[in-house]
């Protein structure tokens, strides 16, 4: 039963109706990236309220904001470059390279959270006076940041895992573990905050406590019978290659996360140089990255909620239904962003009265948000994309196939008209024929060794088409030994003879350096090969 339904979701992934299946991947997706929120806006609130320096507290959660968002970079950095290369070989047929990509991934996670949350522990002061952070808020930054860090293996493992749950399809149940925490650091933050009187330390103290459930959470599922992928002691280790392709694929993620946390860091720095150190600005500023983030959340959702979609179909090697699901998630991703893009640029007062009790930092982000957010639509729909993209495992690779896809659709239409047109039986073989080097000189895929080395998949789609859409040809062969206007040959060796030199042709370097096109190499074949079959 249980590998029953195992095989019901990837079936659901490769056969289930498009527009449906994206609503059912990226709807809790896009919930589980609100919830995500909950952990900082939760902490936001409360802190904006601790009697006497709740700015101050407020200022410091602004400058160790992005210091956490570099923590939990590094987890996007495995987690979203692990989970769509376990996909696309799930999709592929290949489980068992599935599972020791997660057990990879794992090991990785693990060693960086130690690595990361002893550097950030030791180093606090630094890292929070180098990111600009204003004397009055130091030491509530600096008690923050050790807690956290001290926590830091239990972010790695909760954000790095849950896209493993979700490249399997359970996009609810990897929302799941992420409301559960989000419902912990809601419960305890008050607890310690005010309860406790921990102040800031308990803030952070709050959300460790909740990822650490989390983690728990996410773990115990892949000690169970549901998961695809399960932990066996014996696949654990680091596997330098799988390391490579992991990393290689999770760069992109991580490098967004980390301009996202530069920019912040900028303006952290710029704004306590110019004001002063003036808190209010930094606070201010605060609230504005997190209506930001807020109304950019869904679209994160949407891209990562689509994932096991993308990297299942793509290691199928299923384009049409790929482009299709692409599609719907690109008008979605449209229509949201003008929406409250809209209703954000006209009542920045929400954000306002959301995040600060303060009037002096509720008029300064009414006064700027307007221009914060101005040209943001486009920004949001390419961010959107950019996470559909990690899921092709290798973007250039994907347009690749759908550059020959489409090159061959051309060729079988140009084939068709030709058939349908005028000419004699002889002119319309010769124009068939010679209708596929214009594509492939358009594509520039001449060099099928350097396609085999580099693009494996692309080469192989190529051979495919090759060897397939004869049916008009060989109709048309069939026809003019019929009529007696070329003698009759085994019909199965010449098509594999006319493929076969067309692939050599594109192997081969020697005509071009002879001074000879493609083309012209091609059309002389043909020439040969009819001139020897034709009735004299």
């Amino acid at each position: 039963m249980k590998n029953e339904k195992k095989q019901d979701m990837t079936a659901e992934l490769a056969e289930g109706k498009i527009l449906p299946l994206v609503f059912k991947l990226t709807i809790p997706a896009v919930i589980a990236q609100l919830i995500t929120f909950l952990y900082n806006i939760v902490d936001r609130m409360y802190v904006a309220r601790i009697e006497g320096s709740g700015m101050d507290a407020l200022a410091a959660l602004g400058i160790v904001l992005p210091i956490t968002l570099i923590m939990q970079a590094f987890a996007n950095l495995v987690g979203l470059g692990g989970a769509p290369r376990a996909g696309i070989k799930l999709g592929e047929g290949k489980a068992d390279e599935a599972n020791r990509i997660f057990h990879t991934a794992f090991c990785l996670l693990v060693l960086l959270g130690v690595v990361i949350g002893a550097a950030a522990f030791c180093f606090a002061r630094q890292i929070v006076l180098l990111f600009g952070c204003p004397e009055s808020a130091v030491e509530f930054a600096v008690s923050y940041l050790k807690i956290y860090a001290c926590g830091t293996i239990f972010v790695m493992l909760a954000q790095g895992l849950n896209p493993f749950i979700l490249t399997q399809g359970y996009s609810w149940l990897a929302m799941s573990s992420v409301l559960l925490g989000a419902l912990i650091n809601i419960a305890l933050d008050p607890l310690f905050i005010f309860t406790f009187k921990m102040g800031v330390q308990g803030s952070s103290l709050a959300t460790i406590l909740s990822q650490l459930c989390s983690c728990i959470w996410i773990v115990c599922f892949f000690f169970s019978r549901k998961s695809l992928f399960r932990f066996q002691a014996s696949l654990l280790g680091l596997s330098p290659g799988r390391i490579f392709s992991i990393l290689s694929l999770g760069f992109t993620p991580f490098i967004m996360t980390l301009t996202e946390c530069a920019i912040q860091i900028v303006f952290n720095i710029n704004l306590n140089r110019a004001t002063g150190g003036n808190k209010d600005y930094t606070a201010a500023l605060t609230v504005m990255l997190s209506a930001l983030q807020l109304i950019s959340l869904p679209l994160n959702g949407l891209g990562n909620g689509m994932q096991p979609f993308v990297s299942y179909n793509y290691g199928k090697a299923d384009s049409a239904r790929l482009k299709q699901g692409i599609k719907y998630v690109t008008i979605i991703a449209f229509i949201y962003a003008v929406c409250i893009w809209s209703v954000s640029m006209a009542f920045p007062v929400v954000y306002a009265r959301l995040f600060s009790a303060s009037e002096a930092v509720t008029q300064i982000v009414m006064r700027y948000t307007p221009m914060f957010l101005m040209g943001s639509i486009m920004f949001f729909v390419q961010m959107t994309l950019q996470n559909v993209n990690v899921g092709l495992g290798q973007a250039k690779e994907a347009l690749l196939l759908d550059m020959v896809d489409d090159a061959f659709t051309r060729i079988h239409a140009r084939k068709q008209r030709i058939l349908d047109g005028p000419g004699t039986l002889a002119e319309k073989l010769r124009a068939v024929i010679i209708a596929l080097p214009e594509e492939y000189t358009a594509l520039d895929l001449q060099q099928m060794n350097l396609l085999d080395e580099k693009y494996p998949r692309v080469a192989a789609r190529v051979r495919e088409h090759l060897e397939t859409g004869w049916e008009p040809t060989l109709a048309l062969l069939e026809q003019a030994m019929g009529e007696g206007v070329i003698r009759r040959v085994s019909l199965p060796v010449l098509q594999r003879m006319i493929s076969a030199s067309i692939e050599d042709f594109l192997a081969d370097r020697m005509l071009d350096a002879q001074g000879i096109s493609y083309t012209d190499a091609l059309d002389e074949m043909i020439s040969i090969l009819l001139e020897g079959l034709l009735v004299r």
